[in-house]
């Protein structure tokens, strides 16, 4: 890597040529300078644009990332040939006169030193300049030299440039390269002229395309992408630990290549004079392995057989084996033909071998069997399954190679990702596949659970044209079962090839990101699915109302788990039309309410309505019960990038960052002293105030959003919701309709009393039971209230003793791998669940 102090000096000399730039457009345009002379670069967007028409329903719909309005910026580039003009009409003016401020002076003469002396400084590390470099570097030298010169005069007193090499060395010693002071690696206090009063445009100066410019831009690049590369180690690292859920990691794994590829298409344009990215590449890898006292022959001979084995550490942090990796397994890749390797033709890999004890060419070698059994199953994906559930960036970066004949840069990077996680997790590779068929069989059975359980029950809510979409996800996990890739891949060589039964499923032990992605495929489906059909029939709503009141009277011994975290994770609003209630009189209102009954109709009536077979529906609101809204926001952001089959998103950091102030979840404590935790903001006036605070702060503080610390924020935030995002709300729904049956059973003889043999015609009205025993409590006709209250209090106790109450939990805990710690009794209505781990 280029050293730190060329590389502060390069970012201050970007900042000041753009300032000089700056200050003299915007000087110039205060004396008159007509703004059509100047070049405009255009309006740029601060932020992403807003979907339009059907495309920003259908987001709203689905509940994905609909942007925000961008603010937007005007950004003018001022040519080289410019900046004598603007100097001159300067000078010139008489209305104002202008006085160069110092600020200006000190800055130019920076410029000029560093783009002097800049040239040698990159020999010293290993880059020959071209000719036209250098003929690039005396021009623009020559340029600002005649700015300084046009204004000398009316620079302030004692602020004379100086022109000896000496002087200027004197003057500006902390450019010396080798040992920066630290007031110079700072750059944000070194101090630049400012745009006139009241100018708020941006000016840039034109971009130089010189090889050296083009090696440091890529030098800053690959400083954000290293960013984001340990960033993403960590998350694995703590996967591996079983702190981080798979899924949660895939997904932010691939975000994070998102936001590289943001990165790299605001600089791939500058390399391609020197050859692209790859070339750059290898340019970089080079200067990196002389800085660590490489020769040349060493780095250029660097591969499977290289002769010294410690390049390999530099060569990947550099990406150069990644790279080399890859183009090896593209020089034989055939159009026509799938790249078949016979069994253990590189070697066989043991994941379970001790890494760090392997010299580098034994790792070169590990890298190069993962790489290129997974390549086989990328190109096969890539060309043969259309309709495989998830796609990532590597698959993506193999359409593009495949399509164009060339490898992108960001296919590079992905590679490399794949191996760094590799790397870390080692053996749990093959445990993650089986963790996502534990899971995936547990979803295919809960389908068949649920068509068989309604197979003669049904409601006008729930027709019997939705349950095609219930048989589809069941088809989709029946058919990823028998992975595609690997159907794919025998149908393509036939006979010629044996295909053994143990490569099926290869694909996802040398991809942890598919896996996990698989994984969020199918538990995002199976949470719509599972919301969708709790509010249709109000099972788990009305449930939980009638066990929040037998509760606060006391009546339940014990408590019912699974009910206390739903309860917990949808939020109170969600199922009691506000806040719990806490009296009779409450129940039956709060009731009414989450059913659909007008405020209006609830306070003329309440008491009386379900007495009214005939009128009380018609006092009903028009747009009937209430249902549960869509939680988990954060996780529920991608449903479009891994199910709705859009591609890529152009992530942003400020999308992402957009993306993750939605997260009910709020950050306390610190992990430096381990006491950092995740609690859930239930309130939505507190959840508007948490996020108007924030983007107070970032408009005030003009926060820079670091790609790392976004996904640092945001595995903590799906983390935190990969409960609420994977409980089995099928599973619930038939537990909660379950427990309405039995209700019903012990209390039908008292009800058929009060309210006739009619009061429920058919099973699919059970959740009207609870407003009648609600009803009846607050009539209180002869204890008869109290009476039903006291028997549906018995199907709560029943559950509790008999620990059932507990089974849907236990599904989470054993097959979802998500551990639930219950706080104390006493604790459960104010706090719900406690803390989650993965």
């Amino acid at each position: 890597m280029l050293p730190s102090s060329l590389f502060s000096v390069y970012q201050q000399y970007k900042k000041d040529t753009d300032s000089v730039a700056s200050w003299l457009a915007s000087t110039a345009k205060k004396c008159g300078y007509p703004s059509d002379l100047l070049t405009p670069k255009g309006v740029q967007p601060d932020g992403a644009g807003r979907l339009k028409g059907k495309a920003r329903k259908g987001a709203k719909k689905r509940k994905t990332f609909v942007p925000v309005p961008p603010r937007t910026t005007t950004k003018y580039t001022i040519a080289t040939k410019d900046f004598i003009p603007l100097a001159e009409f300067i000078f010139a003016s008489s209305k104002p006169v202008i006085s160069v401020p110092l600020s200006f002076v000190n800055t130019i003469n920076r410029v000029i030193y560093v783009r002097s002396k800049f040239g040698s400084q990159m020999i010293e590390h290993g880059v020959k300049p071209s000719t036209e470099s250098d003929t690039a570097h005396s021009y623009f030298v020559g340029v600002l030299e005649r700015v300084r010169d046009i204004l000398r005069s009316r620079m302030p007193a004692g602020a004379q440039p100086l022109n000896s090499c000496e002087d200027l060395s004197n003057r500006f010693c902390v450019l010396n390269i080798y040992e920066p002071p630290p007031e110079f690696e700072d750059a944000p206090d070194t101090e630049c002229p400012e745009n006139s009063d009241g100018d708020s445009i941006i000016y840039e100066a034109e971009p130089e395309k010189s090889l050296e410019d083009a090696l440091v831009a890529y030098t800053i690049m690959v400083n954000d992408l290293n960013e984001i590369r340990s960033y993403i180690e960590w998350i694995w690292s703590n996967y591996r630990d079983g702190h981080f859920d798979l899924a949660s990691a895939a997904v932010a794994t691939n975000t994070g290549i998102d936001l590289a590829r943001n990165l790299m298409d605001q600089v791939l344009p500058i390399f391609e004079e020197h050859g692209g990215a790859c070339a750059m590449l290898e340019r970089f890898s080079f200067i990196c392995a002389k800085q660590e006292g490489f020769s040349e022959d060493e780095i250029l001979s660097w591969g499977p057989n290289g002769k010294n084995e410690d390049v390999y550490d530099v060569a990947d942090k550099s990406y150069l084996n990644a790279s080399l990796l890859l183009e090896s397994l593209v020089d034989v890749l055939s159009p026509n033909e799938l790249p078949i390797y016979k069994e253990g033709m590189f070697g066989i890999y043991d994941p379970k071998s001790d890494r760090t004890s392997k010299k580098g060419r034994a790792k070169f070698n590990e890298d190069q069997i993962i790489l290129a059994e997974f390549f086989t199953e990328a190109v096969t994906l890539a060309r043969l399954v259309p309709n495989y559930p998830v796609e990532d960036e590597f698959i993506r970066g193999v359409r593009q190679l495949d399509k164009t004949g060339k490898i992108p840069f960001y296919l590079i990077y992905a590679t490399q990702l794949l191996l760094d996680i590799h790397h870390i997790i080692r053996d749990r590779a093959s445990s993650a596949v089986e963790s996502l068929f534990k899971q995936t069989t547990t979803m295919r059975d809960e389908l068949s659970s649920h068509l068989q359980f309604h197979k003669n029950l049904k409601i006008i809510n729930w027709p019997a044209s939705n349950d095609r979409g219930v048989r589809q996800i069941q088809e989709s996990l029946q058919q990823f079962a028998q992975d595609p890739v690997f159907l794919a891949k025998q149908r393509a060589v036939g006979n010629r090839i044996p295909i053994m039964e143990s490569e099926r499923h290869r694909i996802l032990i040398y991809s942890p990101i598919i896996c996990g992605l698989v994984m969020y495929n199918f538990r995002a489906r199976m949470y719509d699915l599972g919301i969708a059909i709790a509010t249709a029939w109000g099972s788990i709503t009305y449930t939980a109302h009638l066990y929040n009141a037998v509760r606060h009277e006391g009546l339940v011994e014990g408590c019912w788990a699974d009910m206390d975290a739903v309860q917990t994770l949808l939020g109170d609003s969600n199922l009691f039309a506000g806040e719990r209630p806490v009296n009779k009189d409450a129940y039956l209102k709060r009731f009414l309410l989450q059913m659909g009954y007008s405020a209006s109709a609830v306070g003329a009536r309440g008491n009386q309505l379900l007495g009214r077979p005939v009128r009380h529906q018609d006092l009903a609101s028009s747009a009937g019960p209430r249902g549960i809204k869509s939680g988990a926001p954060v996780s529920r952001m991608f449903l479009e990038r891994y199910l709705g089959g859009s591609g890529r998103v152009d992530l942003s950091p400020e999308l992402v960052n957009d993306i993750l102030s939605r997260s009910r979840f709020q950050e306390e404590g610190s992990e430096k002293d381990g006491t950092l935790r995740l609690t859930q903001i239930d309130d939505p006036n507190q959840l508007r105030k948490k996020r108007q605070l924030k983007q107070r702060k970032e408009r005030t503080e003009g926060a820079k959003l670091r790609s790392g610390e976004l996904l640092r924020s945001l595995i903590l935030a799906m983390g935190a919701e990969t409960l609420e995002f994977s409980f089995p709300y099928l599973l619930m729904h038939r537990c909660c309709w379950k427990v309405l049956r039995h209700v019903k059973e012990i209390c039908d003889p008292t009800l058929k009393q009060l309210f006739t043999p009619a009061y429920i015609e058919k099973e699919s009205e059970l959740p009207f039971i609870v407003g009648y025993i609600f009803m009846a409590a607050s009539q209180d006709d002869g204890g008869k209230g109290e009476f039903l209250m006291q028997t549906a209090a018995g199907a709560f106790n029943d559950m509790v003793e008999s620990k059932t109450g507990e089974m849907v939990l236990g599904v989470v805990r054993n097959i979802y791998g998500v551990q639930v710690e219950l706080p104390a009794e006493d604790d459960l209505d104010t706090s719900g669940i406690g803390d989650v781990e993965q």
